[in-house]
């Protein structure tokens, strides 16, 4: 199966790179675990929950090391921004593989999961908003 990932600017920080990896799979995910939603029941959706996987699985593995700007600097030096960021690419392979196999539960408990994940880094590394949708430092 071909994924379709956006393109990522090589000076992207990471803040964009949350923006424009994180945020569209985890709410794809999470729509998943919302009152009255039904699991994917075309192979299509399915792989388009494969593919929100795959984004987390690259994000967490992209920002571990962070880039060129003061913002990533800052975050990847501290403690603990490591473990946050294969946190991410977790609970990415914990969707992946719940996917694969269908299992709507799975993903829903990778979703799960992933509140978690998100919630325990934005309390470290508080992201300053609005993030959605901007790939530079001059947003």
């Amino acid at each position: 199966m071909a994924v379709d990932l956006p393109a990522i600017p090589q000076n992207a920080a990471i803040d964009s790179l949350m923006a424009s990896l994180v945020d569209e799979a985890a709410h794809g995910l999470w729509a998943l675990g919302r009152a009255g939603m039904t699991p994917p029941e075309s192979e299509t959706s399915w792989e388009t929950v494969e593919q929100y996987a795959i984004q987390l699985i690259a994000a967490g593995e992209f920002i571990t090391y962070g880039r060129n700007w003061e913002t990533d600097s800052e975050r990847v030096e501290r403690m603990g921004w490591e473990v946050h960021s294969q946190d991410l690419a977790d609970a990415g392979v914990m969707a992946l593989d719940a996917a694969i196999r269908r299992d709507a539960d799975g993903v829903m408990g990778a979703g799960d999961y992933l509140v978690t994940v998100c919630e325990s880094c934005h309390q470290e590394y508080r992201l300053a908003p609005p993030m959605e949708g901007t790939l530079g430092p001059d947003r």
